[in-house]
């Protein structure tokens, strides 16, 4: 303890004016009371001390000024007095509180004590208030934000891994995909070589049936948006398989329909992982033009079903087989072949010619899909067995049944004459019509 070095040792302060001067000295001086027994109205200083010097008060600076022979009578004083320590010490004191007590055997005692620890305190419990709330801010935002994520996350999981195993390889290896530069895109990867090339070509090899054509660079798709949209699809497809209501509705005395749907079973367990699951999901094809396909993968395929009536129903028309795209490539400078997958559900089996009795031209689907059997020009096969080199073509009802994930270039140059021959068929309406004239007979087109 640091005996008191100022004005206040040995001092009398014989009014609240004096006790307050004695104080303002000592606080000014950069020193703090501990404990002081001051006398006031007549009584002696029973002992002052020190503890420190140029520090904030805390708790245990305290000041204590008892008055003997205290009574009601005395209080105003000791308010008075208060009341000027409150107001005129607050530079080297601030937050000093007091409190006035008439004791017992008739003393008065007033108590004046730093807040400063307290306010410290308070602040201090203030702030860590502050900071357990904005903590569980921070979880709360955090747990919605899982939540959100838990919801939107892209995944594949639901598709079998044969199907799944591109877009997997976007959510392991994201680096090694490239942004397309639009929202919608979502990203895309060149398969040059390696691993991916090797089980991608095995993957095709299905629809690679009878090609002849030199395939180029092949890029792989991942647009998550579409993706999601096409398990969703695929979901619902799925459970409308068990339930009879939306199975597709034919005669089954029809023996070509049974015929189509028989070659319809066949073709989708070449692809092993339909034998599975109970909505088939088939590797299809549609030929383009390279931009064409990358708007395609932009935006979906919704825009085809407008472009014109729809030979054997009004949707989206893909096949299994990459040769039959063949007329669709002639035209373009940069040939290309869009691979997707296509759920397509509980499928109505078409064996009707457009423009004969019973045409689907144009009209609504009956059903998820259409499938019919064609050969190379395009005509439903009539007839059955069904040969070699029949082909088929899918009509898919809604945007979500399909879902983009490679780019093939096709070589120009590949495109030979004999090729083109075998695989020529009318493309348009006006096509059609006019080789129906030519020919006095019922002809088809092929793909929307």
């Amino acid at each position: 303890m640091i005996p008191c070095s100022y004005a206040c040792v040995g001092q009398t302060a014989r009014t609240p004016t004096s006790a307050l001067e004695v104080l303002k000295v000592q606080l000014t001086k950069s020193d703090f009371l501990n404990s002081v027994v001051f006398i006031i109205f007549g009584m002696r200083v029973d002992s002052m001390e020190l503890t420190s010097k140029k520090r904030a008060i805390t708790d245990s600076a305290s000041l204590l000024i008892d008055f003997q022979n205290c009574n009601s009578t005395n209080l105003p004083a000791l308010n008075t007095l208060l009341v000027n320590l409150v107001n005129e010490i607050v530079p080297n004191a601030p937050n000093l509180g007091f409190s006035a007590l008439l004791g017992p055997n008739g003393t008065c005692s007033v108590s004046a004590a730093s807040s400063t620890e307290s306010s410290d305190a308070l602040a201090l419990g203030l702030g860590i208030g502050l900071g357990v709330a904005f903590l569980l801010l921070i979880l709360i935002l955090l747990a919605v934000f899982l939540l959100w994520r838990k919801k939107n996350t892209f995944t594949v999981a639901a598709l079998p891994e044969e199907v799944a195993w591109i877009y997997e390889n976007f959510i392991k290896h994201p680096r090694s995909w490239e942004y397309s530069g639009t929202k919608t895109l979502g990203f895309y990867r060149r398969v040059l070589k390696g691993s991916m090339l090797t089980r991608l070509n095995a993957m095709i090899v299905p629809v690679l049936y009878d090609c002849e054509m030199e395939l180029g660079a092949m890029i792989a798709i991942c647009n998550p948006a579409l993706v999601t949209n096409f398990i969703n699809q695929w979901k619902i497809l799925s459970e409308r398989a068990q339930n009879k209501l939306f199975h597709a509705s034919y005669n089954p005395e029809e023996i070509q329909r049974l015929h189509v749907l028989e070659f319809l079973h066949d073709r989708s367990h070449e692809f092993p992982w339909n034998k599975d699951i109970k909505s088939p999901i088939m590797l299809v094809a549609h030929g383009t033009d390279f931009s064409t396909a990358e708007k395609i993968c932009e935006t979906g395929f919704a825009n085809l079903s407008l472009l014109d009536k729809g030979y054997f129903g009004k949707g989206i028309y893909v096949t299994t087989y990459f040769a039959y795209t063949l007329p669709y490539l002639l035209a373009h400078k940069r040939p290309a072949v869009l691979l997707s997958w296509a759920a397509i559900g509980s499928s109505y089996p078409v064996y009707e010619l457009p423009t004969g009795p019973g045409s689907l031209l144009g009209t609504a689907l009956k059903s998820a899909s259409h499938y019919v059997v064609v050969t190379r020009n395009g005509l439903p096969v009539q007839s059955h067995p069904y040969d070699k080199k029949s082909c088929d073509e899918i009509v898919l009802g809604q945007e979500g049944q399909i879902s983009p994930f490679c780019i093939i270039e096709v070589k120009g140059n590949s495109l030979h004459p004999k090729l083109i021959r075998e695989w020529n068929r009318p493309l348009t309406v006006a096509d059609l019509d006019r080789l129906a004239n030519e020919k006095s007979i019922d002809v088809s087109a092929s793909l929307g």
